[in-house]
């Protein structure tokens, strides 16, 4: 299995660099009898000179079939170890089993994650590795005591986690980037696919002889979008320059710099459009979603019935794209329904009508449900919830009162509510509601005209979007 590990530790510095080795060796070290061999993926030595450190990162997280934080001050601070616990936040979110584990080091405690970006992921609400295996002193210190810790952990719950699932699933990321690199491979050009991913990496790459020659760079490719449309780096490093067209400009090169035939690139299109939305939102909002479907186990978890916040102006488009990324395009369980503006003065019983009727939609058509039973299936805990299609009720621009809002909260705390502002949402939101990164309004309407004008491209018509 492969094990990526995230960490900010100084490449300067010798005692650092032999921490980080003596955890890298012990986790590659020979597997005892019935524990999976594991093969640790860290920008230690791993990225050799030529290679492209931000295509092989993304390849990494699409891939890893569990995750590694080690946080020190440091970390905290650095961007990139954001931009990589951000991803495997959101991997954990999209699959519950993702094993994640982060390492508090140095003193820190878990407090310091709710600074510095790193509060939407809800790492702290994880089984952090605080304590070595005999009841030692928690492992804070940068030394070999501490990695051997680290590594008896980790391979204890690896080895817990590989008895339950037996062979390694198929991480939902590597299913989008095989659905991906599986389209693009029909292109006709190999040439045209090995210009877009010089493209996107911003420098030349060696293709290595093969007898399908189109596998590699398709695969390349199709690593680099299975984890977003292509953003500036976080750290204001050189990197590719970013279109502010990503949709339009990639469709247009597939089609007629690789020979990419109308009805694959409608299909990448299909996959791709969501990928503009913040990976941080898809993570808190998949993990708010998966929360509020478990049984609730306190004090230890959250219980259900918790809320998120998104500023934007357009919910239709923008909560419609969060919403289909926080699954990944490929899955098809999931829906958005949008609440109706109040029309009466008792605003809960028109809410919690059309619950039950959006509810009562997802169900077999056959089956009869009255309002008692969906009722007793959304308020009670005990147990995971049975409905086989993730519904988010998206409750729009204004922001409903907290009296009104724990009211719904309380009659369907197993579902997930977004809650849509068209301005700033407020520096104190009501109890049990996370806010999300507010989307631009400038961005929102770009990404929304991107989208209509790559869909034209493709003889698909959409009706160009004005600012509402």
């Amino acid at each position: 299995m492969r094990l990526f590990i995230s960490h900010g530790l100084d490449k300067k510095s010798t005692a650092e660099m032999q921490f980080l080795t003596d955890i890298v060796d012990g986790l590659q070290a020979a597997a005892p009898a019935g524990a999976p061999a594991i093969e640790v993926l860290v920008d230690r030595d791993r990225l050799q000179a030529g290679d492209s450190w931000r295509d092989v990162l993304h390849e990494w997280l699409a891939e890893c079939d569990a995750g590694l934080l080690l946080l020190t001050q440091r970390a905290l601070a650095s961007p990139w170890v954001l931009k990589e616990s951000t991803v495997l936040a959101y991997r954990k979110a999209i699959d519950v089993d993702f094993p994640l584990y982060p390492v508090l080091l140095e003193g820190l405690k878990s407090d310091a994650l709710a600074s510095q970006g790193f509060s939407p992921l809800c790492l702290r609400d994880l089984q952090a590795i605080r304590t070595p295996a005999g009841g030692a002193a928690a492992p804070t210190a940068l030394d070999t005591a501490t990695a051997r810790a680290i590594v008896q952990t980790v391979r204890a719950r690896l080895a817990d986690w590989h008895s339950t699932v037996g062979q390694l699933p198929d991480t939902p990321l590597g299913v989008m980037q095989t659905a991906l690199q599986t389209r693009l491979q029909r292109a006709d050009s190999v040439k045209g696919l090995e210009k877009l991913c010089r493209d996107l990496t911003g420098r030349r790459l060696q293709w290595r002889l093969a007898k399908n020659a189109k596998a590699e760079p398709a695969w390349l490719v199709a690593a680099l979008l299975a984890n977003g449309l292509p953003l500036p780096p976080p750290d204001g490093t050189e990197g590719p320059a970013v279109s502010p067209n990503p949709l339009a400009e990639l469709i247009d090169q597939l089609r007629t710099h690789c020979g990419l035939r109308k009805a694959d690139a409608a299909e990448l299109l299909e996959l791709l459009s969501p990928l503009w939305t913040p990976a941080g939102n898809a993570a808190m909002l998949a993990d708010v979603a998966v929360r509020n479907r478990l049984p609730a186990t306190p004090p230890d978890q959250v219980p259900p019935g918790v809320s998120v916040a998104l500023q934007c102006t357009d919910p239709n488009f923008t909560i419609d794209q969060h919403v289909r990324r926080v699954l990944l395009p490929t899955t098809r369980d999931q829906v958005m329904h949008v609440l109706q503006p109040a029309t009466s003065d008792n605003r809960l019983e028109e809410l919690k009508h059309a619950v039950r009727a959006a509810v009562r939609s997802t169900l077999p058509p056959r089956s009869m449900h009255s309002n008692d039973d969906i009722d007793a299936m959304l308020t009670d805990t005990r147990q995971k919830i049975n409905i086989s299609r993730r519904i988010f009720f998206v409750v729009p621009d204004p922001l409903p009162d907290a009296d009104l809002l724990a009211d719904l909260q309380a009659s369907f705390p197993r579902l997930t509510f977004i809650l849509q502002s068209a301005t700033p949402l407020p520096a104190v939101l009501p109890p049990r509601v996370v806010p999300l990164e507010p989307v631009p309004r400038r961005h929102e309407l770009d990404m929304s005209n991107d989208l209509g004008d790559t869909q034209n491209l493709l003889g698909h018509p959409s009706a160009a979007r004005t600012p509402p």
